[in-house]
C-alpha cells in the first residue's frame, strides 16, 4: 500500500483533511511512525463488476495517508523529516481569509513551502556527501564514487532553489541515492482548500509540474456526517456530482503513478493496486506470496473487452482472455485470474 504524507502551514485545514481522510477516525490505524488514515479509493469500474457478479465482498483499492507536524514559520526545527518514509506529498494551501480585511496569498504560501523541501534537501545531500567524501578512501564500495558525483550534482542544483524532480537523473542515480529520501524526487500534489462560497467558480492556481486541485473542507467535513441520500441530496443542491474528497484520493492515486488490477468471482471483487509498469508475475505477489512463488500463466482481460462482452461467459465464448506469461506489463483494469502451482 502507498503512503501520502499531508504538510501545510497552520490553520491550512491539514488536520481537518486527515480526519475526514479517516472518516472520522473510523479508518485509522496507529502504527510505530504515528496514526494513518486509511481512505478507500472510489472506482466506478469495481461496482460495476459487483454488480455483475453480486459478490459476498467488494474491496476497493486502499491509500493510506499520514499527518506531518506544522511547518511554522520562524520556528526552530524541521518537521520534514516525517515525509522522508512517504511515497508523495500533499501539500495543503489556504486560499480563504481567517478574519475581516486578511487578504490570503496561496502562492507565497506555497513557495513558501517548496523553499522549505528544497533546503531540507540541501541539508541531507550535504551530510550525505560529507560522509561519502570520508569514506572514499576507507572502504571498499563500487558505487561510492558514483554516488559522491550524483551528490555533487543534486547540491548544485538544489543550491539553485530548484527541485530535484526537475534535475536529469537516471534510474540508476536515483537508485544510488534512494536511501536519503530525498522529498522533491517524490510525486506531489497540491490542495487549494477554499471558502464554501467560492465553489463553482474560476480558481486559478498556477504551479509548475505540480498537479493540484481545489476542494472546500469544510463542506467536505459537513457531508461527512450525513447519511448516503442525506450526501446525494446535499452534493445536488451544490451542483456537485460526487464529494470532491473522491476525486482528491483518485488524483493521489494517479499522483503516485499507480493502476489497479481486478480479481472477480461471486466470493469477491477486488481492486489490487500496483505501481505502473509492473509485470504479471510482480503483480501476483499482492494476491498471495505462494501465487507469484508457483505463477504459471496469467488469464487477462481488460475491463472493456469483458464490460462489452456483457458476462464471464460471452467474453470466453468471443475468446476474449488471453494467457500472458511472468514478464507481461500489466495495464490499468485488467481483470485477472492466476494460474500457479505451489
Amino acid at each position: 500500500m502507498k503512503m501520502m504524507g499531508i504538510v501545510g502551514l497552520p490553520l491550512a485545514g491539514k488536520k481537518t483533511l486527515f480526519r475526514i481522510l479517516s472518516n472520522g477516525g473510523k479508518n485509522l490505524i496507529k502504527r510505530k511512525s504515528g496514526e494513518i488514515a486509511i481512505a478507500k479509493v472510489h472506482d466506478e469500474r469495481i461496482d460495476k463488476l459487483s454488480s455483475i457478479y453480486e459478490p459476498k465482498r467488494t474491496i476497493y483499492a486502499d491509500m493510506e495517508f499520514t499527518l506531518a507536524p506544522s511547518l511554522e514559520k520562524d520556528k526552530k526545527g524541521n518537521p520534514l523529516g516525517e515525509l522522508q518514509k512517504v511515497d508523495g506529498i500533499f501539500i495543503v494551501i489556504r486560499g480563504f481569509s481567517l478574519y475581516p480585511g486578511e487578504k490570503e496569498d496561496p502562492k507565497k504560501d506555497f513557495d513558501y513551502i517548496y523553499s522549505e523541501l528544497i533546503y531540507f534537501d540541501l541539508d541531507m545531500v550535504e551530510r550525505a556527501l560529507e560522509r561519502g567524501e570520508k569514506l572514499i578512501n576507507k572502504v571498499k564500495d563500487a558505487n561510492l564514487p558514483r554516488k559522491i558525483e550524483v551528490l555533487k550534482k543534486c547540491k548544485a542544483h538544489l543550491e539553485e532553489e530548484k527541485p530535484l524532480k526537475l534535475l536529469e537523473l537516471s534510474k540508476d542515480d536515483i537508485e544510488l541515492i534512494k536511501d536519503l529520501g530525498l522529498l522533491t524526487l517524490k510525486p506531489m500534489m497540491v490542495l487549494f482548500n477554499i471558502h464554501e462560497n467560492d465553489i463553482g467558480g474560476e480558481i486559478d492556481f498556477p504551479v509548475e509540474g505540480i498537479p493540484y486541485d481545489v476542494i472546500s473542507l469544510k463542506i467536505e467535513e459537513e457531508l461527512m456526517a450525513l447519511s448516503e441520500e442525506e450526501q446525494k441530496e446535499f452534493l445536488a443542491d451544490m451542483g456537485l456530482t460526487e464529494p470532491a474528497l473522491t476525486r482528491i484520493i483518485k488524483d493521489a492515486f494517479r499522483a503516485l503513478d499507480l493502476i489497479s488490477f481486478f480479481t472477480v468471482g461471486k466470493d469477491e471483487v477486488r481492486a489490487w493496486p500496483i505501481k505502473r509498469g509492473t509485470n504479471a508475475k510482480r503483480a501476483a505477489r499482492e494476491v498471495h506470496s505462494d501465487i507469484e512463488r508457483g505463477f504459471i500463466r496469467a488469464e487477462v482481460i481488460s475491463y472493456e473487452d469483458f464490460i462489452k462482452a456483457g458476462s464471464e461467459k460471452e467474453a470466453k465464448k468471443l475468446n476474449l482472455y488471453r494467457l500472458e506469461g511472468k514478464d507481461y506489463i500489466v495495464q490499468d483494469g485488467d481483470i485477472i485470474n492466476f494460474r500457479f502451482n505451489v
